[in-house]
């Protein structure tokens, strides 16, 4: 297998200007439909039977991209509107693929198609 070309797209990636938080509520947390506006640049809520996670970003303008940021907590919390979560983690830093990238490429993909294939 030669390496990749590193001109590829694929291989670029852009830090973006947000910071991304980490919440987790018990399973029967009311979400909002207001979480769902477009106040917030990155936004994933993942449901299972035991909890509600949500993976949010938020520009802070004190600091918008610096980790060291001074957003509070209970200001996060407050902006959500789920109340205090069981448990928080970040601020993390995100980053994107410039892309395009071939998911099929990837090895993960190609073990997939094997254990498909027996």
């Amino acid at each position: 297998m030669s390496p990749p070309d590193k001109s590829s797209p694929a291989l670029h990636l852009l830090v973006q200007p947000y910071l991304l938080y980490t919440l987790q509520y018990p399973a029967a947390t009311h979400v909002p439909p207001s979480l769902f506006s477009d106040k917030h640049p990155f936004l994933s809520v993942t449901s299972s039977p035991g909890e509600i996670t949500l993976v949010i970003g938020r520009d802070d303008e004190r600091g918008a991209g610096d980790p060291t940021s001074t957003t509070t907590e209970e200001a996060l919390w407050e902006d959500v509107g789920m109340g205090r979560p069981r448990e928080s983690a970040g601020p993390w830093r995100a980053f994107r693929v410039r892309g395009p990238l071939d998911l099929s490429e990837s090895r993960a993909s190609a073990a997939e198609q094997d254990w498909h294939r027996s």
